[in-house]
């Protein structure tokens, strides 16, 4: 019996894992080292971003 949910979330799954393996894991580094040293940082997002970001800064 197919169902479309698993369908769909191997290709989600399929399509960020393409993505992550783009990634310079020493830009990550930077960026991790640049974080922990900011007083302070502005993110902004709209919908899942944005519910992502709140719970971030809530954390």
């Amino acid at each position: 019996m197919d169902k479309p949910i698993f369908q769909h979330a191997d290709v989600i799954a399929r399509e960020i894992s393409e993505s992550v393996q783009k990634v310079d894991g020493t830009q990550i580094e930077e960026l991790i080292k640049r974080i922990m040293r900011s007083e302070s940082i502005f993110v902004a997002g709209g919908g899942r971003s944005g519910l992502m970001i709140r719970s971030f800064a809530c954390g």
